[in-house]
């Protein structure tokens, strides 16, 4: 992705991302406000590290993965 000029399906795919970043941050922060360990595993049944590594994968422009994943 172009990161100087991008078009409308590029805001687009961005968009979708930061909502990927968005849902996991804040399951992450939630489980963590609940005092619930960071080892643990969260309401969707994965764990915390799961949810990191998908804000990775959503902040990576040159990863496409998170193309593949439902809103």
């Amino acid at each position: 992705m172009n990161k100087e000029h991008m078009n409308n399906s590029q805001a687009e795919a961005l968009k979708k991302r930061m909502k990927h970043v968005i849902e996991d941050a804040n399951i992450v922060l939630s489980h963590l406000i609940d005092g619930k360990p960071l080892d643990g595993i969260t309401d969707y049944g994965v764990r915390i590290h799961t949810h990191l590594d998908n804000i990775t994968t959503a902040c990576d422009l040159d990863d496409n993965e998170c193309e593949t994943w439902k809103d």
